[in-house]
């Protein structure tokens, strides 16, 4: 119970910082909802000219981009220290949260706030409404749209335990990823729908989701859950074997 306490506490914490960027907080919130809403207007004279992509039609991609920028937006607003994992693996400074008797990985993901993905939720909240989909099931989708965000910054970031002094390719996987996220999954093939059920398994919150909502096959729904709740083991194990590698700026070994 004291768990839930802390952090409920954190994340309002996070939510009180954005008062004091008023003004910067409002401008990146409407440049990158403006964003969102031109990149999924983008997609609509594909849709008009083709029908559908494997059966997706336009309403099903506003689904999944919504999904998926909800998602991502409510991980940044209270998770987003995870995103600083690569960069304190490089500099040794970890220690500070490995030493804390609290569970490290939430402690470090609630320490840092992304204001402007305000605009991912806001922009997520349209996006899904005007899928014609906004109804009781994303109460389910959402929340394990957000684990699977928390699992993924976790995952990656714990690569950088692995790949000596290069902080920039892991940001260029987060962002690549990112990108195969929003695009409109139903249309993979060979590698790239490997790639997205196997070693970045984005399919978890882009493909089975989607494809539960437009068939009603419940194996869809089930791989959801069930896969994105071993995905979170799995990441969480993944960090905690990269922390026989960690080099700590004190001296310090887990």
């Amino acid at each position: 119970m004291q768990r839930h306490y802390f952090v409920l506490y954190a994340m309002m914490v996070n939510l009180r910082s954005a008062r004091h960027f008023k003004v910067v907080f409002w401008i990146k919130v409407t440049a990158n909802a403006l964003k969102h809403g031109m990149f999924a207007l983008a997609w609509k004279p594909f849709y008009a000219n083709y029908g559908d992509i494997n059966g997706w039609t336009y309403q099903e991609h506003l689904l999944m981009i919504g999904l998926v920028t909800m998602s991502l937006g409510i991980t940044e607003i209270f998770f987003d220290g995870l995103r600083e994992l690569p960069t304190m693996i490089d500099r040794g400074s970890l220690d500070r949260f490995l030493l804390l008797p609290r569970d490290p990985v939430l402690i470090l993901s609630l320490s840092q706030s992304a204001l402007s993905s305000w605009s991912d939720l806001i922009a997520g909240v349209f996006l899904l409404y005007a899928s014609g989909h906004f109804d009781f099931i994303l109460l389910l989708f959402i929340p394990l749209g957000v684990l699977f965000f928390f699992s993924l910054y976790l995952y990656i970031g714990s690569l950088r335990f692995f790949i000596p002094d290069e902080n920039t390719v892991i940001h260029e996987i987060y962002s690549k990823t990112l990108l195969i996220a929003n695009q409109p999954n139903a249309g993979y093939s060979g590698f790239l729908k490997l790639l997205t059920n196997s070693l970045i398994p984005v399919a978890l919150v882009s493909y089975f989701p989607i494809e539960y909502r437009r068939t009603g096959n419940v194996y869809f729904l089930t791989v959801a859950v069930v896969g994105g709740m071993m995905f979170h083991i799995f990441s969480r194990l993944f960090f905690l074997w990269g922390l026989r590698y960690y080099d700590s700026a004190s001296g310090f070994r887990r």
